[in-house]
């Protein structure tokens, strides 16, 4: 049985590493981050317990962003009333990514031939910004949110990478929360890809999470990737919803609602 709380603690602990440098917030079952860019996307709060006061939790969410654009990470049945006080106060509902996950990490295959699969370093920081901007299609000031600093020595986060001839073609973030690591920012530039290289990269992230006491995995899967992660043995085990300011300030909702 899927621990869901633990999938939900893991996307705060992701946001409190990745999007916190310029100020966090947090309240009983609701963590905020702000990275500092205006990007819908890398300011962002994550949504853990059911909220006794729906339309005051988005209201504290607006109040800590201000005008800077945010969007709001909630697990499709977790609190459905979160997402009609989004809706009615101007905030966009939309399908976010699958959630995703592998029970056991017993069997991590060996990784491919041709690659060299590492730790992040910090003197990688350069090179590593560059190959998630390709990877991701992002620019690279965007990218360096998934490069935290200090993350080389972070006890229960890290980053691997991929290279090929010494140049670094693909990378990996993962996350520790109790004994489930999470799978972030995989990515493959694009003149690599179709090579098993983000699978390979994922498996070096997962077997980095084992080491520090993790017994299952989970990540949220783009369109590009869910077949792959499928085939690597992850299970389709729910949605995410992205409760999100949008331009101009309409409300919008698109087909079905938030645990229903």
């Amino acid at each position: 049985m899927t621990d869901f709380a633990t999938c939900d603690e893991n996307v705060a602990d992701s946001i409190r590493l990745n999007l916190t440098a310029n100020g966090g917030w947090e309240r009983e079952g609701l963590v905020a981050g702000a990275s500092g860019l205006d990007d819908v996307f890398f300011n962002a709060a994550a949504i853990t317990k059911p909220q006794a006061d729906a339309r005051g939790a988005i209201a504290g969410i607006r109040a800590f962003f201000g005008d800077v654009p945010f969007t709001i990470w909630l697990r499709d049945g977790l609190d459905p009333a979160m997402a009609d006080a989004a809706f009615l106060a101007g905030l966009s509902v939309t399908d976010g990514p699958p959630l995703l996950v592998l029970d056991s990490l017993d069997r991590i295959p060996p990784k491919p031939a041709g690659v060299e699969i590492g730790p992040y370093v910090e003197a990688d920081r350069r090179a590593a910004v560059t190959a998630s901007a390709l990877g991701n299609g992002m620019a690279p000031h965007l990218a360096e949110s998934f490069v935290p600093t200090g993350i080389a020595e972070h006890p229960t986060a890290g980053i691997v990478l991929g290279r090929i001839d010494g140049e670094i073609v693909t990378t990996a973030q993962w996350v520790l929360t109790g004994e489930a690591v999470g799978i972030y920012a995989v990515s493959t530039v694009p003149g690599h890809r179709g090579k098993g290289l983000g699978a390979a990269t994922t498996w070096a992230a997962v077997a980095e999470g084992r080491k520090v006491g993790a017994r299952w995995s989970l990540l949220q899967a783009s369109e590009m990737g869910l077949g792959v992660y499928e085939r690597m043995g992850f299970e389709v085990v729910g949605r995410y919803r992205f409760l999100r300011t949008k331009p101009g300030g309409r409300a919008t909702r698109n087909v079905g609602s938030v645990g229903g």
